[in-house]
């Protein structure tokens, strides 16, 4: 049967894209998109999260995000965010092939919120976290997440248009499977719905394990099946640069299959990604007592982090590659 709001399968986090589209590589509030169950899956510390994501893809399309994390007590989580496809410029045809006069402006757009529960989570001890020997992702013995989505398509052509409307439902759960708290499991289903217009959303399945062995080295494997397609197995690794200050340079490789297992072929069907990211605290102390601002700034009293992640990703020998940003602030 046919598919609609392809969008929603559009990984909008940098750094999980950068590191082949494992979802557990999805920053603290982009999370809600992939996997909700990861909002409380990560060790909350009180603070609310933040992230605006943007992708350029071909053929005048454009792809962004916006998504906040809120703690709800200490072992639950809420967030909101938004998933937006505008793409301009697209000729028309009729069923013989033949150009119709104007052209296609499409906007997709999806409202999605979340909520999580983790179960059996430990906050690592502040001595666990100066000495680095607690990994602050995979903390939570267990945890589910929930995501609704109000989706609306919008098409609208120089001599009429279209709108319609849907809700979805994603639901997750992720699990820390090892005693030394560095191993996790994940998975999760979405775009749970009916039929819009007798074709059905692009239900999709999610099933992977990630490992910390260090603070600084993360890997993940991940297989995916858009029930409309096949199934994608990915792979990708992180690796992060520390200094005293807790300023942090991460880069990520990865690769995935994009047409599926059982379409055969070569590398034209393996998408590869490259990407990087900076992370740093403002108005935290240094090493040395002293500030990274100045200590009559207004935002020394509140310090917060900000991250800036990257990510190049080939999308095989059809189309060119897809660049993604995301920018992220926890206060």
């Amino acid at each position: 049967a046919p598919t609609t709001a392809e969008f929603l399968l559009i990984n909008p986090s940098a750094r999980s894209s950068g590191a082949g589209g494992a979802s557990s590589f999805a920053g603290e509030a982009d999370s809600l998109f992939l996997n909700p169950s990861l909002l409380a899956a990560r060790r909350y510390d009180g603070k609310t999260k933040i992230s605006a994501g943007y992708s350029a893809w071909t053929q005048n399309t454009n792809f962004g995000s916006f998504a906040g994390a809120f703690p709800f007590g200490e072992r639950s989580a809420f967030g909101i965010g938004v998933l937006r496809l505008g793409a301009g410029g697209i000729e028309q045809r009729d069923v013989s092939g033949a150009l119709v006069n104007g052209n296609l402006s499409v906007s997709n757009t999806a409202i999605v919120i979340s909520c999580a529960r983790a179960f059996g989570a430990k906050s690592p001890t502040a001595e666990e976290e100066n000495h680095g020997s607690a990994r602050s992702d995979l903390q939570s013995k267990f945890s589910l997440g929930a995501s609704l989505k109000f989706i609306s398509l919008d098409y609208a052509s120089s001599s009429d248009g279209a709108s319609v409307s849907a809700a979805a439902l994603d639901l997750g759960a992720a699990g820390n499977i090892s005693s030394d708290g560095k191993t996790m499991i994940a998975a999760v289903a979405s775009n749970i719905g009916a039929d819009i217009n007798n074709q059905k959303l692009p239900l999709d399945f999610r099933l992977g394990i990630a490992r910390s062995p260090s603070k600084s080295l993360t890997i993940s494997a991940e297989l995916e099946y858009p029930v409309h397609l096949d199934i994608k197995p990915k792979i990708g690794a992180e690796y992060s640069f520390y200094d005293e200050t807790k300023r942090s340079f991460s880069l990520r490789l990865g690769m995935e299959r994009i047409k599926g297992l059982s379409s055969g072929g070569g590398l034209s069907d393996v998408s590869f990604s490259v990407g990087g990211g900076f992370r740093m605290p403002v108005g935290r102390p240094s090493s040395d007592g002293e500030t990274l601002i100045k200590e009559n700034d207004i935002m020394a009293a509140r310090p917060f982090d900000i991250s800036i992640d990257y990510a190049f990703t080939t999308l095989g020998a059809d189309l060119a590659p897809a660049h993604r940003i995301s920018i992220g602030i926890d206060f």
